[in-house]
């Protein structure tokens, strides 16, 4: 589907009109579903959201649209309302299904990154928020994406009296790792004498 020519080229340029309806639905859902995991939000805009052959089926397809336009318009409870359905979907197709659970990280990681790309740093609580999950499970996660390489950022984390657990202390994530860095050391000694520790995952950039 894609081309080296310097033409604009939409993702369903190449479906065929006359494919009847059932076929026709199956190939929006394909195109949608993986053009949300490989490509950026501009391209997505332009080569599906916009796409007429997608506008003028998406809308039979249950929950697809939901899917595809709160992740765009960066409404991510919504999204992972929608996630959760498109999954189901996903799940019943022979295809799709023997890469779910590739396709399920895989999403997760597309939407955490592009919720980040929008700040310097965030509380925990605040993205937690956002996608309508507890800050416990999304402290785990976005930790695992971090540590694994797929999200390019860090943790800082306090935990105060004694108190154990992840999800206890102040997060921030953070896109500045060299300022974060040196707020880190200069703020260290104090935290040390107030009884108070703290761990980070710094982002490389």
């Amino acid at each position: 589907m894609y081309t080296s020519s310097s033409q604009p080229h939409h993702l369903c340029d190449d479906m065929p009109t006359a494919l009847p309806l059932p076929a026709r639905s199956r190939v929006i859902f394909y195109a949608v579903v993986t053009a949300v995991v490989a490509m950026d939000r501009v391209s997505l805009k332009k080569s599906v959201i916009d796409a007429s052959e997608v506008l003028t089926g998406i809308g039979q397809i249950p929950h697809l649209e939901a899917y595809l336009n709160s992740l765009y318009a960066c409404k991510y409870a919504s999204f992972f309302a929608a996630f959760v359905e498109v999954v189901d979907l996903m799940r019943a197709d022979p295809y799709l299904s023997l890469h779910l659970r590739y396709y399920m990280r895989e999403v997760r990681v597309v939407a955490y990154a592009q919720f980040l790309e929008s700040y310097k740093s965030v509380t925990l609580e605040s993205m937690a928020a956002a996608f309508d999950v507890p800050p416990g499970f999304l402290d785990a996660e976005v930790a695992d994406f971090i540590v694994a390489g797929r999200l390019n950022a860090k943790i800082d984390k306090v935990r105060r009296h004694g108190r154990v657990g992840w999800g206890l202390g102040q997060a921030f994530w953070t896109r500045d790792g060299s300022e974060r860095r040196t707020m880190c050391v200069r703020g260290g000694g104090d935290m040390l004498q107030g009884g108070c520790v703290r761990r980070s995952i710094r982002r490389c950039v």
